[in-house]
Order: C-alpha cells, then sequence, then structure tokens
C-alpha cells in the first residue's frame, strides 16, 4: 500500500516540476560530498527523474544509474541519460555485488519499511572502500522539538498515511520512518560504514503570496533554519557521507 502510495505521490509531483520546491541548500551540500570517478559508476536509489543524478554525473565524471518506483520519473530520468529502471526498493537492488564506486539515496529510507536491508543492499553493491550520500529528514529539527512541546506530532512524523492528523500543519507525504543525526549515524555504523562527514541542510519555506503576514512568517522561518543548519542536530535534513 504503501509503495503504491509513493508511486502515485511522486509521479504526480515529477510531472508537475514540484519535487524540488523548497529544498535550500540540500542539493548543493550532496553534490559537493562526491569525489571525482572518471570512468566510474554511481547509483541513484530513489532517483526521481535524474535531476540530482544528472548533476551527481558532472560532478564525478562517473556513469550514473538509478532505480525508483514511479515511472513517469523514470521515463523523464532516462531522457536525461541516466541508466534508470522501474524498481521497488523493497526488494533487492538489481545490480551485482560490488558494481558501485558510490551511491545517492537521497530521502528515500524514511518511506521504506525495512531500512535494514535497504543499507545492506547498498552496501552490496559498492565496491571495496566506496561510499554512500545519504539525506533524510530530521524529527528533532529545531522547530520539531517545539511542536512536541505543545504536544503536536512533529514534521515528517505521519500517524496515517492517509489522513493528516496530529498537527495544525500536518501532510501526508508517505513516511513510515524517522530519523535523528545519531539514529541515521548509528545505524549505518552497525552496517559496516564509517561516518566521513556528516552535514545539515535548510528549506525553503513556501510564501503563501496574498497574506503579507504569512509572508513574513515564512521569511522568518527561513533565516532561523538556515542558522540551525549549521547544525545537524537541529537541522531540517540531515546529509550522511559513510565509507563502506
Amino acid at each position: 500500500m504503501i509503495g503504491d502510495m509513493n508511486k502515485s505521490m511522486y509521479n504526480e509531483k515529477f510531472v508537475k516540476n514540484e519535487y524540488y520546491n523548497g529544498m535550500g541548500n540540500r542539493i548543493e551540500i550532496v553534490v559537493s560530498l562526491f569525489n571525482r570517478h572518471n570512468d566510474g559508476k554511481i547509483l541513484d536509489v530513489g532517483c526521481g527523474d535524474g535531476l540530482i543524478s544528472e548533476l551527481i554525473g558532472k560532478k564525478t565524471g562517473a556513469k550514473m544509474y538509478g532505480v525508483d518506483i514511479a515511472d513517469e520519473a523514470v521515463r523523464i530520468s532516462r531522457k536525461r541519460g541516466i541508466g534508470a529502471k522501474i524498481f521497488d526498493i523493497n526488494k533487492k537492488i538489481p545490480f551485482k555485488n560490488a558494481y558501485f564506486d558510490a551511491v545517492y539515496c537521497g530521502e528515500v529510507l524514511e518511506h521504506v519499511f525495512d531500512v535494514d536491508n535497504l543499507i545492506d543492499e547498498i552496501k552490496r553493491v559498492l565496491k571495496p572502500k566506496g561510499y554512500a550520500v545519504i539525506t533524510v529528514p530530521n524529527i528533532a529539527a529545531w522547530y520539531n522539538r517545539g511542536l512536541m512541546l505543545l504536544g503536536y506530532l512533529p514534521f515528517w512524523v505521519e500517524a496515517s498515511i492517509k489522513n493528516p492528523v496530529g498537527s495544525p500543519f500536518a501532510v501526508s507525504c508517505g513516511h513510515v520512518k524517522a530519523f535523528t543525526k545519531s539514529a541515521l549515524v548509528q545505524l549505518f555504523h552497525i552496517h559496516g560504514f564509517r561516518a566521513e562527514a556528516v552535514k545539515g541542510a535548510y528549506i525553503n519555506v513556501k510564501e503563501v503570496e496574498n497574506k503579507a503576514s504569512q509572508r513574513i512568517a515564512a521569511r522568518i522561518i527561513s533565516v532561523v533554519d538556515r542558522m540551525f543548519s549549521r547544525f545537524p542536530s537541529l537541522s531540517t535534513n540531515i546529509i550522511l557521507k559513510a565509507v563502506k
């Protein structure tokens, strides 16, 4: 059921070009963490429409591959020259052992029931000394701590995959797992990875054009979020570079 929801949701977002709205500096940080890999191979797990894959490929010189459950997004990704496959990542990644120099997995782990299996699969397809760049939303972000004190569910945690409940700001986005900085680092350590870098990223808060008060609030939140992004444990997004 959650797979069908993700497929429908992200097909629609990529077709409407909505996925990248609000990403802030996440893409910039992600691309900066990749090394040069002339004639190498990199896999994007949850590649979407391939935009980030394309940017990583330009930075690294590597051949880019991808897997994603959203068929329309994969079609767009292939047009960008990404070797993308339609695939449910709850299963075995369809590549042989030690095939890739690096793996990118952005905003995916929180959508997967068996996170341990996916991390093991990432490790399996990586070459010795290969690395993975992982991004997840942070349920311990500065504003989520305030929401919890007020008795609301934090952003990025859902009580229902159909009904946005638990907070005036609740949205349904298919998340079934939650992460903090320490949880993410510890989990990859358990699976045999070493954390080489941990970064925080901010988001761009969407402004509502017809209400001055909401525009001002959005700008204030954006400024504060940029400040807290310097501290991964408090930032909106956590970015981990983990070496096999």
